[in-house]
């Protein structure tokens, strides 16, 4: 799990009244993203789309085979063993 920065702002998850609502700003943001200076913060925005309970497993369920996929759970994109031993304390 990567350290928290102070410069990183935390997520901010926003409920809309309506899907007509939410088709809406999907469009505009998009639309504006793509509009922006590549070098700003705002190519850091993630719209995260609501998920049934059946749509979230289905997702967790992809997401758990990915990563079996690609090493297993305790996988880090490393070429240092997490698992290793300790190397000896030398005074």
């Amino acid at each position: 799990m990567p350290a928290y920065r102070e410069e990183q702002p935390t997520s901010t998850p926003v409920t809309l009244a309506t899907d007509q609502a939410v088709t809406e700003l999907l469009f505009a943001a998009k639309t504006n993203l793509k509009k922006a200076d590549p070098n700003s913060a705002v190519h850091k925005v993630y719209f995260n789309p609501d998920l049934s309970p059946q749509e979230a497993q289905k997702a967790y369920l992809r997401r758990q085979d990915r990563r079996l996929k690609n090493g297993g759970p305790n996988h880090v994109n490393s070429p240092l063993n997490a698992l290793a031993p300790p190397f000896p304390a030398t005074v």
